[in-house]
């Protein structure tokens, strides 16, 4: 049974850290980035800060709810268990374009986050926030995300304090020469898939 990852509160303890670099299909794409992820909310408001060491990195999505993940791209999906199965999968990435939506599976169930959800989302990033192909940056980017708790538009959460959740995260670049899949917790399946709940790992938001 996996150990909680006990997410703190801002201003009381530091960030919980963790890396994504389990690379879950190493056969076929054996590149693993260096990724790191910070976590802590401030009660209505879940933040993130990833840094990521690529060797090449592009970034050409502009606009919400495009395929980021073809990109340098980082991934958050959490599952509050108050959806009768449903999950939130969070993809953005290093220039801060960003897709949300709620589902039930890959292709079942997905409804797109809306406008002013997608708008209420802070997203800081080191890089200029201007699309650029594929190249060497010569160091890592970081990527901020403050989520506030009305974000997950199907829960009923206004407060992350002492809730209980089911999450992943992961760093991919589908459309990158040196494709990859990372995760934070391993993924059973045998092609790329990170639309799989069962393999999501328990958190706990501190109060």
């Amino acid at each position: 049974m996996n150990i909680p990852l006990l997410i703190p509160r801002n201003n009381c303890n530091a960030p919980a850290r963790v890396a994504v670099g389990v690379c879950c299909w190493p056969e076929g794409w054996p590149s693993t980035p260096a990724v790191t992820l910070e976590l802590w909310h401030s009660g209505a408001m879940l933040h993130l800060r990833f840094t990521v060491d690529e060797e090449t990195s592009a970034a050409l999505v502009t606009d919400d709810g495009g395929e980021v993940w073809n990109d340098s791209c980082v991934e958050t999906f959490i599952d509050f268990g108050d959806s009768e199965g449903a999950y939130y999968n969070i993809e953005v990435n290093c220039i801060g374009t960003l897709l949300m939506t709620c589902r039930r599976g890959r292709d079942r169930d997905v409804c797109p986050a809306p406008a002013e959800v997608l708008g209420s989302i802070v997203r800081r990033t080191s890089l200029p926030r201007k699309p650029f192909g594929e190249r060497k940056l010569g160091e890592p980017w970081t990527l901020e995300l403050d989520i506030p708790a009305t974000a997950f538009f199907r829960s009923r959460i206004s407060d992350f304090s002492g809730v209980k959740a089911r999450a992943n995260f992961y760093k991919c670049g589908d459309g990158l020469s040196r494709q990859h899949f990372l995760a934070w917790q391993p993924v059973r399946s045998l092609q790329p898939d990170f639309h799989r709940p069962q393999d999501f790992a328990p958190i706990i938001f501190q109060d």
